[in-house]
């Protein structure tokens, strides 16, 4: 199988990383992006809470309290979980 998600390269900025999750700025829109290691689209309800209570954490420094929300879209990789922290529109940085 060959999934970018997996392969966790070091291509942007990283922010957090252990051992149920990760989270760096996305390479294609340049924003956080929080990603569960393994590849499924089924988290765990640890992995889930660890993966949007960092990545909330992480979308405060870089956009602001309240200034950003979490987009579950899968737009690219569409069979490996992860959620972006995307800035709303209009405020933040």
């Amino acid at each position: 199988m060959n999934c970018e998600l997996c392969e966790a390269k070091k291509l942007t900025p990283w922010y957090y990383s252990d051992s149920l999750i990760w989270i760096a700025d996305c390479e294609t829109c340049h924003v956080p992006m929080g990603v569960i290691r393994r590849h499924t689209m089924k988290a765990t309800q640890e992995e889930y809470q660890q993966l949007v209570t960092k990545l909330h954490e992480i979308g405060t420094k870089v956009f602001g309290e309240n200034n950003f929300y979490f987009d579950h879209k899968q737009r690219k990789i569409k069979d490996h979980l992860h959620i972006h922290a995307r800035k709303n529109k209009g405020k933040g940085k």
